[in-house]
């Protein structure tokens, strides 16, 4: 597993990654372990362990009572390409408790066991754009949504709702593909997987 090292606790950071090391996962960060540089990709995206790499799981190390600075944007950047991020420290008023999940007191077992595939983000996204189509609207239920991450693919998997016409099915397809790539355009393919076609009632 390649983890994205978001640590604004350096000290706890080190530790941690030497454990995940040890444990035969890739730990890379966006800044080198001391200093206040700007991001290793900041004039080389090439160099960017989000842009180049690609990412399992971003995990975020700070201390509690410390404001997010500059060594935690990668965790935005985490969100933006919709990596999973995990908090090792997460609370009520931490910057990304909205986009993360808090690891707990087992930090090295919640990162390892996390569903690293999974992409809520994007499922709550196309949902919201199907929600507003006229043929959703017309069944009064959105298609069940699935999205995973696999290498540079995405797996989408739709079950649509009975009673659509053919017309409204291929619609419905249509729109969360187009919202799929929309809101992740790095991935080099997409696999669609649809079930329930043909099934009017």
């Amino acid at each position: 597993m390649r983890i994205l090292l978001v640590d604004g606790d350096q000290s706890e950071g080190v530790v941690l990654a030497g454990q995940l090391g040890e444990r035969g996962h890739d730990v890379v960060r966006c800044f080198p372990p001391e200093g206040h540089t700007l991001c290793v990709g900041a004039s080389d995206a090439s160099k960017c362990p989000v842009e180049s790499l690609g990412c399992d799981v971003a995990l975020i190390v700070r201390d509690a009572e410390t404001e997010p600075g500059l060594r935690e944007m990668g965790a935005v950047c985490a969100i933006r390409r919709h990596i999973p991020v995990i908090e090792a420290c997460a609370e009520s008023k931490s910057s990304f408790a909205a986009w993360s999940t808090p690891a707990g007191t087992a930090v090295i077992e919640a990162v390892e066991d996390f569903d690293t595939g999974a992409r809520p983000g994007l499922v709550s996204a196309i949902e919201a754009r199907l929600a507003t189509l006229p043929a959703v609207i017309r069944l009064g239920k959105i298609p069940t949504i699935a999205v995973r991450h696999k290498d540079s693919r995405l797996l989408l998997n739709i079950t649509l709702p009975p009673g659509a016409t053919q017309a409204e099915e291929e619609s419905i397809i249509t729109w969360a593909v187009r919202c799929l790539r929309e809101k992740d355009p790095h991935s080099s393919t997409a696999d669609v997987l649809v079930q329930g076609r043909g099934s009017r009632v």
